[in-house]
């Protein structure tokens, strides 16, 4: 059981019965409260930024706003906004192009991506490969079944 001084100044002190509690109650909760906040304030927090990846997986609608958020959150890898704006834009439509395409993962698609033709896409691309994804509170990891 934990020492109990009337002027703790370096540690918490707080009146348990047993170690583990006392354990429990300074240490493993604030440890689990911090890990969730982390994870909340990196995938949470940033869905609007996770969302502009959409536009470079499927063909959809273009919002310039969006794109930019990432573009903004990820400025030192890509080039300026408006070579990320134009390779999209070329992108989507080379996606369109051929609808008899289809592409099960990412991974095809980096595959089919030219870095030459599209280094921004490419590199935002890869990016997406490696972040994991929140489905239904859980996460889950890209994986390569190729």
């Amino acid at each position: 059981m934990p020492r109990l001084a009337k002027h703790q100044k370096y540690r918490d002190n707080i009146p348990t019965k047993d170690p583990e509690e006392y354990f429990k109650i300074t240490l493993f909760l604030p440890l689990l409260d911090s890990f969730v906040q982390q994870l909340n304030d990196r995938f949470v927090n940033h869905q609007n930024i996770i969302s502009g990846f959409q536009m470079l997986v499927k063909s959809s609608e273009f919002d310039e706003e969006t794109l930019r958020e990432l573009f903004e959150f990820y400025a030192n890898d890509v080039d300026d906004f408006d070579r990320v704006k134009s390779e999209t834009i070329l992108w989507n439509r080379y996606l369109t192009y051929d609808s008899n395409i289809q592409y099960n993962n990412v991974n095809q698609m980096l595959n089919e991506c030219n870095p030459d033709l599209f280094p921004n896409i490419y590199k935002l691309l890869q990016i997406l490969i490696t972040l994991p994804i929140m489905w239904g509170g859980e996460i889950i990891f890209h994986t390569s079944k190729d």
